[in-house]
């Protein structure tokens, strides 16, 4: 059985990366567009998500701990905003897929399933921001939904340095590949 790869990309929101040290925002920019460029080339489907909240955040409830901050810091993250666009360097084209989520991870009353499933995808390869949110929350998720995991090293980050190489290195592997950007491009041309 042939594996059927599937790119998605997570949360390269204009609000997200205002929190990203511009160090960190354009290395992970950059590995990620590398990244995106070789999925189009291949012609691997590609998927990219995104939380979006509509005006007033009523989506957020107060026992919500991270996004009720979020909602008490404004319109951020609020449809139709410039903030809850997708980074200009990783927009997508016509033929990508766009998912909207209200929560962390990618799946969680989404269509992400669905069009997985319509995809036939058996491997994602992910990358996004951060690290400790939605690429943890979709690591275990499609681990536990039996895909193969590629994570891409470049492709992701995190404002908890410690969190995040604790993650790469000693959490992630036990579910998922944990590769550079130029050994995942070698390994699948």
């Amino acid at each position: 059985m042939s594996s059927q790869p599937v790119l998605v990309l997570c949360d390269f929101q204009n609000d997200i990366m205002g929190f990203v040290p511009p160090e960190k925002k354009e290395a992970v920019i950059k590995g990620a567009s590398k990244l995106l460029n070789f999925a189009r080339e291949k012609k691997i489907p590609v998927v990219h998500v995104g939380v979006r909240f509509r005006p007033g955040h009523p989506e957020v409830s107060k026992r919500n701990k991270m996004f009720s901050l979020v909602s008490s810091r404004g319109p951020i993250l609020v449809e139709g905003t410039p903030g809850s666009d997708h980074v200009a360097e990783l927009k997508p084209i016509e033929g990508e897929f766009s998912v909207t989520k209200r929560r962390v991870g990618a799946h969680y009353n989404t269509d992400l399933t669905t069009i997985l499933s319509a995809l036939g995808a058996t491997h994602l390869i992910l990358g996004g921001v951060s690290t400790s949110g939605v690429i943890l929350s979709t690591v275990r998720w499609a681990a536990d939904a039996d895909y193969e995991i590629t994570v891409v090293r470049e492709a992701v980050a995190d404002g908890n340095d410690v969190a995040h190489q604790a993650l790469l290195d000693h959490i992630f592997p036990h579910q998922a590949n944990v590769v550079g950007v130029d050994d995942f491009i070698k390994t699948m041309s």
